[in-house]
């Protein structure tokens, strides 16, 4: 059964990681939980020793955020019974968004195959990653369009710091180590950025059309 020594991998990168974290003072002072010094533990080791890890462990470690956000998700709502609305509001709030994207913005921004690309982002933002690629898959199965490239590409530059990258490392420890507030206008000043920038690729391909 492979999930018990998988298990048992994962659990020694953890204890690793705590004792690291104990150990050098400069990991506490970074704020870097043990989980993640167990994870780059466990990324060095395989990368400095490739044949280390069997490709069986490596590719049910591969599936387990796909469970672990589904568990997360679901016990969203336990045990906040008198806080129930906001929650709801920014559920409501972010699928709102999402599909907007995907019906209005996409088309302007995607000069090629914007529905398969669209759905695809629709499919993270509202999920995970394997989310997006199942929906990619359900509407472009024979990969035809351009969608899946470009989906892996985009995620080259996004995963390492938004997807279970640096951000979302390291977000709860900024807003406790200089406030909600600096936290929230940086979180404001990337989505104003973005946002131009989506607009000028906007403004461009209209000039092209």
């Amino acid at each position: 059964m492979i999930a018990v020594p998988v298990f048992v991998f994962l659990s020694v990168l953890l204890v690793c990681g705590k004792i690291l974290r104990v150990r050098l003072p400069l990991l506490q002072r970074l704020y870097l939980p043990s989980s993640v010094i167990g994870g780059l533990l466990g990324l060095a080791l395989m990368t400095a020793f490739p044949g280390l890890v069997p490709e069986e462990w490596v590719a049910a470690v591969r599936s387990c955020p796909g469970f672990l956000i589904n568990i997360i998700f679901a016990a969203l709502f336990l045990g906040v019974a008198a806080n129930w609305r906001p929650l709801l509001a920014i559920c409501l709030a972010g699928t709102l968004l999402s599909l907007l994207m995907v019906v209005h913005l996409a088309p302007r921004l995607f000069r090629e195959a914007w529905f398969e690309r669209a759905i695809a982002e629709f499919g993270q933002s509202t999920g995970v990653t394997a989310t997006g690629l199942l929906l990619l898959r359900t509407v472009d199965p024979e990969h035809r369009t351009v969608a899946a490239a470009s989906f892996g590409y985009k995620q080259l530059l996004h995963e390492p710091f938004m997807g279970g990258g640096l951000w979302t490392a390291f977000a709860f420890t900024l807003v406790y180590a200089i406030g909600w507030f600096k936290v929230w206008a940086l979180s404001v000043a990337m989505t104003l950025f973005w946002a131009a920038v989506a607009a000028a690729i906007v403004a461009r391909n209209r000039r092209r059309a």
